[in-house]
């Protein structure tokens, strides 16, 4: 597997560096934010036959085929088309589950059940 410099020794086990560490923090409420606004673009349309939200996806779609391409070129085709599907999916997907889970707990006041199951790892 390729070395992405997220690992802290050449063996994989340490710390992650720090520079690492601000950017998680810097990049991880990008998700919720943009689907708070897309689906906020959606909900107040007013009529409007292109609305701002669709913009703003039709530049992220631009900008996931245009990375999809890239990474295609360099790994091949399948590589690329897999992450045609996988970054919107995942994006989505956490940016609502974090809105959710915002939703849950401050506004809802909901706390996890006491009766939740935990799955054991197969291995």
């Amino acid at each position: 597997m390729a070395d992405f410099g997220l690992q802290g020794t050449p063996g994989g086990a340490g710390r992650t560096p720090e520079w690492v560490d601000r950017m998680r923090r810097v990049l991880e409420p990008l998700p919720p934010v943009f689907s708070t606004v897309w689906l906020s673009d959606h909900l107040q349309q007013d009529g409007e036959p292109w609305p701002e939200g669709w913009t703003r996806l039709a530049y992220l779609a631009a900008l996931d085929l245009t990375v999809s391409l890239h990474a295609s070129l360099e790994r091949g085709l399948r590589c690329g088309v897999w992450l045609m599907v996988v970054f919107p999916t995942l994006h989505l997907s956490y940016g609502i589950g974090y809105l959710s889970g915002l939703l849950n707990c401050f506004v809802l006041r909901r706390r996890q059940s006491s009766r939740s199951v935990t799955l054991r790892i197969s291995r």
